[in-house]
Order: C-alpha cells, then structure tokens, then sequence
C-alpha cells in the first residue's frame, strides 16, 4: 500500500517531521498510479496504539526529527524530483520517505494527543 497523496492537513503534520528549506514538502514527480490510503483510514487503525502510548514514549515520539543526514538526503531527492530528474532508484528511494514520514507523522499526532490527555499536575 502507498501513503503518497493525502489531504492537506496530513501534508501538513508530515511537514512537522521532515522540512525542505522551504517549509514544505515537495511530492512534485512521485508515482500516481500506486494504490492510495485515505489518511483517515490509518489514522483510525493507528487510535489504538495512541490510547496506549506511555506518557514518556509519546513524549520521546512526538520530538523525534530526521537525522541530519536523512533530512539533507530528503532534501537532495526533494530538489531532483521538483526539476524531474528522479532516476527510477531515486524515485522509489522518495516514495519510501514519504511512506515513512505520512506513518511517521500519524504517529506523532497520535504522541501528542497522548501528552494532552495527561492531567496538569
């Protein structure tokens, strides 16, 4: 399964994990013809593991950042697949980070709705 388009609110909590120096995220050039997961449907099959985060993993998860060597490489891919010059490795390697990140991202937003159903002490 393929997590690459989603709505803009899932575009924009992937942004929180992984930046271009923009801001944003680029997806200009990725593969269309993949089968396509409404972000909702995860995020409903993921409200599980967010209701039973530990407090301490949902903190360390919802601060988690690329490394800067995965965000410069990010970054490398983001910039060839806006001018369209992915080689096909290069393409499936971007469309694995986008996989990740969307995951990732869900996640994240799952961490911090843990952390804010913690009562203030």
């Amino acid at each position: 399964m393929s997590f690459l388009r989603r709505d803009f609110a899932l575009i924009r909590a992937a942004s929180l994990f992984f930046k271009t120096p923009s801001g944003s995220i680029r997806r200009t050039g990725m593969p269309t013809s993949q089968r396509q997961v409404p972000g909702n449907v995860l995020s409903q099959l993921l409200d599980p593991i967010g209701r039973m985060m530990p407090l301490s993993f949902a903190r360390e998860l919802a601060s988690l950042r690329a490394t800067p060597e995965i965000q410069a490489r990010l970054d490398e891919l983001a910039d060839k697949s806006t001018e369209g010059e992915l080689t096909v490795e290069e393409e499936a390697e971007y469309a694995a980070y986008v996989d990740a990140i969307d995951v990732i991202s869900l996640l994240q937003a799952k961490a911090r709705s843990a952390i804010a159903r913690q009562p203030n002490p």
